[in-house]
């Protein structure tokens, strides 16, 4: 029996350095304590800055310009006049490269009656265009790399790719945040853009 004192007293000692320690760290930026729970459950910590779309749906399509591949400037709005998906991508995102090649096959797929949009936010004029055409993505490419008050900050988008569905008159009817597979994407642009 003497020798179990011991080892109840470093027990002890240690599990009291182990809480006392995690508190110190947990502690160490000063930062307040943003929630207390009085009773068991969970608690949804606030996001800290990162972006989440707002609920767009029914707005304009924003008047932003962005680039052409050879360097020339358009405006978003000036591509209204028909039913249009705009997809928000970069070639370092594995969704995104997941996903193209859907992209890619629904457009043959519909032809002209919807136009497709790939807007590039990260790569370069030579990259983008070469992933997309290496995806079957043989579609209108546009480039907005203006992380600061491109598509990006002015739709707040937070998840890549994102696409938007936008009616012959210019009105986001939707916005997907995620990758699409084909079917979802045609059933999509059946039941948003009536196609």
């Amino acid at each position: 029996m003497p020798r179990r004192r011991p080892l109840l007293i470093v027990l002890a000692i240690t599990l009291a350095a182990s809480v006392g320690g995690g508190w110190v760290v947990s502690r160490a930026n000063n930062d307040p304590i943003d929630a207390q729970l009085d009773t068991p459950g969970t608690f949804d910590q606030p996001s800290g800055g990162i972006p989440t779309a707002p609920a767009i749906q029914g707005d304009p399509l924003p008047d932003l310009s962005v680039k052409t591949l050879t360097g020339g400037d358009v405006t978003l709005r000036s591509l209204i006049g028909q039913p249009m998906v705009i997809n928000v991508w970069y070639s370092s995102c594995p969704p995104c490269a997941k996903e193209l090649p859907a992209f890619g096959s629904v457009h043959r797929a519909i032809g002209d009656q919807v136009r497709f949009v790939g807007l590039n936010t990260v790569d370069g004029p030579e990259k983008a265009e070469k992933f997309a055409h290496d995806a079957g993505a043989d579609y209108e490419i546009l480039l907005d790399p203006d992380q600061n008050s491109g598509i990006t900050a002015t739709l707040q988008l937070g998840v890549f790719p994102s696409t938007l569905f936008v009616d012959a008159n210019g009105q986001i009817v939707e916005l997907h945040q995620g990758a699409l597979s084909a079917g979802e994407l045609r059933t999509l642009i059946t039941e948003k853009l009536g196609v």
